[in-house]
């Protein structure tokens, strides 16, 4: 079963225990992330640019949203996504996740 938490797609994976009652709820990313290797070598994205176009292709999350769970500034962000589109030839997130996610399912 897939559903959406605070905007980021999941997975999930329900065991309950009958004697006592309880159930546990277990949630994973409803996408593999991208291969940061092939990324690398493909690209020649930096550490950074890798951690912020994974997170896009994986939660969708927005850049203020990337730029707060990274510790950086939204400019930063978006700094790195220019790098990012100029890079892999895309020019928006969707093309990029797009792109990202079609490397996965290659794998």
């Amino acid at each position: 079963m897939s559903i959406s938490s605070n905007s980021h797609p999941v997975s999930t994976a329900m065991a309950s225990d009958t004697a006592s009652g309880a159930t546990a709820v277990s949630l994973s990313p409803a996408v593999a992330p991208p291969d940061q290797r092939m990324m690398r070598l493909m690209f020649k994205l930096t550490a950074r640019e890798i951690a912020i176009a994974s997170r896009i292709a994986t939660t969708g999350e927005s850049n203020r949203s990337i730029a707060s769970h990274l510790g950086i500034r939204y400019e930063t962000v978006r700094s790195h996504m220019k790098h990012i589109y100029d890079k892999t030839g895309v020019h928006c997130q969707r093309e990029l996740s797009a792109l990202l996610l079609h490397m996965s399912a290659k794998k």
